[in-house]
């Protein structure tokens, strides 16, 4: 029975192979084209409404800001984007998201090609693109904010302190933790990037390092927030912005320690505990749901595997954002594999350990300090998300030959059936892409008028009757 499905697998990935090319430019230019989709309709007066303003407010008149500017660094870059592309409105902060995406994407790639068993590589770039269909399926606002530049340094930092770390770089771990640094002015809990720096130790330890260069390194790290820090601080005061961001420091405090507020320590921490504990359920369930489906759908045809596969994701994944249960299920199946691959890589690629290691805690760090709890995990899914999926790969290539365990000796899922899975997905959440805009009409067949008489608003599309009351107002 193991040797036919061998036999099998090995056709299938040949039949694959010859079409490899063809299936990464489409792939590709899915990746390009996807992000682009989306960001021409849809006209929100609340959170993109308020973080425009700000950006436009930026130097002209701080004090509309105020507190807010303790997020001086993504106040900064968005008025950047307004000075660059004064032209062209509200669709230059939409048009500014996409490379945003584009270069995670880039650097998720890098980091992950090479952990992908070669024969099954043909796969990594539809992962990419099934990991930017869920995040932007599900994201809040298509346009530069606090929470999509949060994910790039996230990114950028796993990104450099990986490659620091595996070279021994002391100029790149630097760099990592200047990134860090930075990202603490983008949105102040990103202050918690700083934990990252246990991540070095660990690697030094598994490696048996010497103490001093655990040391130097670590020093690295630190200097590089620390050169962060006094930038952009020098930049806060020469930008006479100092006494707005204390302001909105003492208020983060004061907010913390008020048992009525929305972001409460307190609260907070309950919501952290829940998430995680129902999301540690949900992964499970998910996991097992899939192993055991994958089983029982070994043997069968194609077909049957095709329309098991889409009935199910059909009926189970609208379910799952009705009850908005999603982001348990998927954050937890997130964490229980990068947990394995941290096992799996501790004994026999102390890269990959360390690669999940970064995803994982990008994962977790992303979401903490917002009122949204785990919801917000999916902007710290641009690596761990790919990553699940490598690491089930690298499992199936290997037919669990380095288990012990006898349940998990039978040959798993073959590539047609990740394939199907992974198309399945892909559509059922662009179908959901297609029927979401923040806080505007959610049939994008109606959104087909501009506001007429505003140059800021061209190449922004709504219903025809927002359209009329925008211009009315």
């Amino acid at each position: 029975m193991l040797k036919q499905n061998k036999i099998i697998n090995s056709d299938m990935i040949a039949q694959f192979q010859k079409q490899e090319k063809l299936i990464s430019y489409i792939s590709l230019a899915l990746i390009i084209v996807y992000p682009l989709l989306f960001i021409w309709q849809g006209l929100d007066f609340t959170d993109m409404g308020y973080w425009l303003t700000g950006y436009q407010q930026f130097l002209i008149a701080p004090e509309g800001i105020s507190t807010g500017l303790l997020n001086w660094a993504s106040y900064a870059l968005g008025w950047l984007v307004a000075t660059v592309s004064s032209d062209f409105g509200v669709v230059a902060f939409k048009i500014a998201f996409v490379p945003i995406v584009w270069l995670m994407l880039y650097l998720v790639y890098m980091l992950i090609h090479d952990k992908t068993p070669k024969n099954w590589q043909i796969i990594v770039l539809p992962i990419l693109f099934l990991t930017q269909a869920y995040v932007i399926a599900k994201t809040t606002g298509n346009y530069i904010n606090y929470n999509n530049l949060t994910a790039l340094f996230f990114i950028l930092t796993a990104f450099t302190l990986y490659r620091g770390l595996t070279t021994t770089s002391l100029f790149l771990i630097g760099l990592s933790g200047f990134f860090v640094g930075f990202n603490l002015f983008v949105r102040f809990p990103n202050l918690l990037g700083i934990i990252l720096i246990l991540l070095i130790v660990m690697w030094g330890w598994t490696n048996n390092s010497k103490l001093i260069d655990i040391l130097r390194q670590s020093s690295s790290f630190l200097l590089g927030i620390a050169i962060a820090v006094i930038m952009v601080f020098m930049l806060i005061g020469l930008s006479g912005h100092m006494d707005y961001y204390l302001d909105g420091l003492a208020n983060i405090f004061i907010a913390a320690t008020d048992t009525e507020s929305h972001h409460s320590s307190g609260r907070l921490l309950k919501l952290f505990i829940r998430d995680h504990f129902f999301a540690f359920i949900g992964g499970t369930l998910a996991l097992l749901g899939s192993y055991f489906i994958a089983n029982l759908l070994q043997s069968t045809t194609r077909i049957i595997k095709m329309f098991t596969i889409l009935s199910l994701s059909i009926i189970i994944i609208p379910i799952f954002n009705y009850v908005n249960s999603w982001k348990w299920f998927v954050t937890g199946a997130m964490y229980l594999v990068l947990l394995a691959g941290v096992g799996y890589g501790l004994k026999r690629d102390k890269p990959l350990m360390l690669l999940c290691l970064l995803a994982g805690s990008v994962l977790l760090l992303v979401p903490l300090g917002s009122g949204n709890g785990m919801y917000n995990a999916l902007y710290g899914s641009w690596l761990a998300l790919p990553l699940m999926f490598v690491l089930l790969v690298r499992l199936l290539d290997s037919g669990f030959k380095h288990f012990k365990w006898k349940f998990l000796s039978i040959s798993l899922t073959p590539l047609p059936l990740m394939a199907m899975l992974i198309v399945s997905v892909i559509l059922l959440f662009s179908m959901g892409k297609f029927f979401y805009t923040q806080r505007d009409h959610p049939n994008r067949l109606l959104m087909t008028h501009n506001v007429v008489g505003y140059p800021s608003l061209n190449g922004v599309y709504t219903t025809k009757a927002r359209a009329r009351v925008v211009e009315d107002l």
